[in-house]
């Protein structure tokens, strides 16, 4: 599999990204739409997009009708 392959089955999967910006990093929704008010170091921009999508996981893990 190619790089650039890998990138694009990556973010197919991912709802957000991070881009590069005046200053730093930020975090988007696919949408574009920022969700990440301060730009930031790319660690931490990444740090803060494993967080959103953590979250989402496990609220997900809450609708389970079963329980």
């Amino acid at each position: 599999m190619t790089r650039r392959a890998l990138r694009e089955a990556i973010l197919s999967v991912l709802e957000e990204e991070i881009r590069k910006v005046k200053g730093g990093w930020k975090v988007y929704s696919k949408k574009g739409k920022p969700l990440s008010k301060e730009p930031k170091t790319k660690k931490d921009a990444l740090k803060h997009l494993r967080a959103i999508e953590m979250s989402k996981a496990m609220s997900e893990g809450d609708k389970d009708p079963a329980g």
